[in-house]
């Protein structure tokens, strides 16, 4: 009840914010943003043109949402994640240690240890070709299927960037030629360079080759249309990328960043409907419509205050729209009709849509309604194509479990590399993590954060061998809508994640134990390699280790669980311990992960 109680206190205190700034610079954003008579664009892309209609209460308004909703929208997802971690923080630590039944059977000394300690071994490279044949297919698996995904949202892109050109041509009622629609359809194929940075490419140099190649198609078609068009300059072409592009890539930056990406489309969409509703109320109350219920608010409240009251009521009742709008979302995500990627990359499209297809109103109002066949034409693609790939990840049934452990102190490093892995391995099998607060806020799932708002976030949490066997039966391990599989975080009391650890690694394909910043100081850490060396061959775990590492307490903290093996333990016999060195560069040191990974995996049933 009290993070409710924090959670409503912070969205009523963001509303009265959000109305005082409305109240004391709407007038002067109106006036910034009022469109001139005429629209200047490259001519030789396509026209100049007249404005034919006031698009002030549509272009106006929509940029000054856009602007109040970005501006409240990140402060409130930061400070809803901050809440969210704190409660998970306080909700771990509200029982006490030794609870009957939470703790699994004391480690059983071996009868016979072993004198003769493991064998270390640093890996610096695997080479794929070496493989078995099920972990080529898997790592092939790993490699092609991300970018595949790219590859269909790239395309639904160009079809959504096809009918922005159309429709921005023939509102505009330029010649349509067909150098006019590549040029612009490739200009609003822009989210779809994001799109795949988001997607599938992990290191900085993927990410700039992406971007850099979509300059250069660009810049191709530009020198191509000034060949045409003597009149058209390079400047323009670059100009006109900047008018239509940069604002909507500005906010992306901001709200598709890892940190808040599962929070911060969402609270945008709850801005924007409240913002939009608090300056459309007072329009809404006082039209003739309403006349009568007008003359009455004012008799009681005065002038003033009947104003100030008709924003409010907009932006609560346009806002109840958004709190309807995200159990739908919610509910959408738990029937697996979406997934996590595609609300986000569905929100990139329709903001900068949004703010592509408003300008239009300068032609009339009902192009504004092109974003309906732009998105729907983005929604045919990305369906059509994702069956596709639905049905090679068909093959996999339940796909690979993947357990990742890591060291909690590490906090954004780990975040990274998860979110590296995770790009990949998604597309093979679902990944299980013990929740965690390093984690927490980068790694959490819709529907958890929605629990959390909705004040039911304890009832994730795993308190006896009954409630885990709950949680284990409920995990997500089917392949979603886009080819992709879901992270299934376990959410434990201090004295119940031991249980909930050897349960995981008996039942996971691989581990992925990051062990960067592994010191005395990692308590946790030691159990997880005592319960790793009993119950798993070490082949099926992959252990990452960095400078930061502190080898040689580790080494000798392997050697004291290998002499004291349990007798059941399959490690008997099999004296080496192999490390991955991670050095953090991740175009050299992921795929050699990837690798490791794949040898890591236990065949399965579903296999190849």
């Amino acid at each position: 009840m009290t993070s409710r109680l924090r959670v409503l206190g912070l969205l009523l205190l963001t509303a009265a914010l959000l109305l005082i700034c409305v109240k004391l610079f709407e007038v002067q954003l109106i006036s910034l943003m009022r469109p001139s008579q005429s629209v200047p664009t490259p001519s030789g892309v396509f026209a100049p043109r007249a404005a034919r209609a006031d698009p002030l209460a549509v272009t106006g308004w929509t940029v000054m949402t856009l602007f109040f909703a970005s501006l409240f929208a990140l402060p409130l997802s930061i400070a809803l994640l901050r809440f969210y971690r704190r409660a998970v923080v306080r909700s771990m630590r509200s029982r006490t240690s030794n609870s009957p039944g939470s703790q699994p059977a004391s480690p059983v000394k071996a009868s016979d240890p072993h004198p003769t300690p493991p064998d270390f071994v640093a890996i610096n490279h695997l080479s794929a070709a070496a493989l078995p044949a099920g972990s080529r297919w898997t790592r092939r698996q790993l490699t092609t299927l991300p970018w595949m995904a790219a590859t269909i949202f790239g395309v639904a892109g160009l079809g959504f960037g096809l009918v922005t050109a159309v429709s921005t041509l023939l509102s505009g009622h330029a010649r349509v030629s067909l150098m006019r629609i590549l040029i612009l359809s490739w200009l609003y194929a822009w989210p779809a360079a994001l799109s795949t940075n988001l997607v599938a490419a992990t290191s900085r140099r993927a990410k700039l080759g992406v971007v850099s190649g979509y300059f250069l198609v660009y810049l191709v078609l530009g020198v191509s249309a000034m060949k045409i068009s003597t009149s058209l300059s390079l400047g323009e072409i670059l100009e006109l990328w900047v008018i239509k592009n940069l604002f909507p890539t500005i906010l992306l930056a901001i709200f598709a960043n890892r940190r808040i990406r599962a929070v911060g489309p969402l609270m945008l969409l709850l801005m924007i409907l409240g913002v939009y509703g608090g300056m459309a109320g007072p329009f809404l109350v006082y039209s003739s419509y309403t006349e009568p219920l007008t003359r009455l608010a004012a008799q009681v409240l005065g002038g003033t205050l009947a104003f100030y009251a008709a924003e409010l009521l907009g932006f609560v009742f346009f806002s109840s729209f958004g709190w309807f709008a995200l159990q739908y979302v919610r509910r959408l995500y738990e029937k697996k009709q979406v997934s996590d990627q595609m609300i986000v990359l569905g929100a990139v499209w329709l903001m900068f849509g949004t703010f592509w297809f408003v300008n239009l109103a300068f032609d009339g109002y009902v192009w504004i309604l092109g974003i309906v066949p732009a998105f729907t034409a983005y929604l045919v693609v990305v369906v059509a194509g994702f069956g596709l790939i639905r049905r090679a990840a068909g093959s996999l049934k339940e796909g690979r479990r993947l357990l990742v452990l890591r060291v909690f102190s590490l906090g954004k490093l780990s975040e990274r590399l998860f979110d590296a892995v995770a790009k990949h391995w998604r597309y093979v099998g679902s990944i299980a993590q013990i929740a965690g607060p390093d984690l927490a806020e980068g790694t959490v799932q819709p529907h958890e954060f929605l629990d959390f708002m909705n004040g039911r976030l304890a009832r994730r949490f795993i308190d006896s061998s009954a409630r885990l066997d709950l949680r284990l039966s409920e995990s997500d391990n089917a392949v979603d809508n886009d080819g992709r599989f879901r992270v299934n975080d376990f959410f434990c009391y201090e004295d119940s994640w031991k249980l909930v650890l050897n349960r995981l690694i008996r039942e996971s394909d691989a581990v992925l134990m990051d062990l960067r910043g592994f010191s005395p100081r990692s308590p946790g850490c030691v159990f997880e390699i005592d319960e790793l060396i009993n119950v798993v061959p070490l082949e099926r775990v992959v252990f990452v280790v960095d400078h930061t590492t502190d080898e040689s307490y580790l080494q000798a903290t392997m050697k004291e669980s290998w002499i004291a093996m349990r007798p059941s333990s399959p490690n008997r016999g099999q004296p080496q311990v192999r490390f991955l060195r991670f050095g953090g560069a991740f175009a050299r040191d992921l795929p050699n992960l990837l690798t490791a990974l794949s040898a890591a995996t236990r065949a399965n049933s579903a296999g190849g």
